[in-house]
């Protein structure tokens, strides 16, 4: 295991002043992001270029194995498998289809590629020691389950979340 050291909190000025790798933008500091986060926009033009950096920040990044919170998350996997407790996760479902429709078919692209970056992280786990679940429910809803149709944070409504229950319910095998 490597010996990684890592904050775990961030102060904003630490988080803002972090150097991002973006392949569709050419941003590369999360403060130019939050500027765009908290912009006002007026024409259509505006509000479509919003939601598209807004898409690009939250799903876009290059996601590698030595991110901080997959470090984490490897270590909090690998406490439950010392303390013999199985886990259940799952990715939350994502507006994909939105993230298309503004980015381009390099949304699904790079989510999936993100997606394959988690699940090898902590492959171990679950194909070899079956200590656990994952579940990818990233592509599960379309913009309708999602309280606007153009969200970038997961906030699915109430025909989302009924779904999705549903969908975590079936894997698990449990009977209503």
């Amino acid at each position: 295991e490597e010996n990684i050291k890592y904050k775990i909190d961030l102060t904003n000025k630490e988080f803002e002043n972090t150097i991002v790798n973006y392949s569709c933008t050419e941003f590369n500091k999360v403060s130019e992001f939050k500027k765009i986060i908290e912009s006002k926009t007026e024409t259509d033009q505006e509000k479509r270029n919003r939601w598209k950096n807004l898409f690009i920040f939250h799903y876009l990044f290059d996601l590698n194995a030595c991110n901080r919170k997959l470090v984490f998350l490897s270590k909090f996997l690998h406490l439950l498998k010392d303390m013999k407790i199985p886990f259940f996760t799952y990715f939350t479902p994502v507006n994909y289809k939105s993230g298309i429709e503004l980015v381009g078919m390099e949304f699904i692209k790079k989510l999936n590629n993100n997606i394959a970056v988690v699940k090898n992280t902590i492959h171990e786990l679950i194909e070899v020691e079956n200590l656990g679940v994952i579940r990818d429910y990233s592509k599960l809803l379309l913009p309708k389950y999602f309280f606007h149709p153009y969200d970038t944070t997961e906030h699915i409504n109430e025909h989302g979340r009924k779904m999705l229950s549903g969908k975590i319910i079936s894997d698990l095998n449990f009977e209503v």
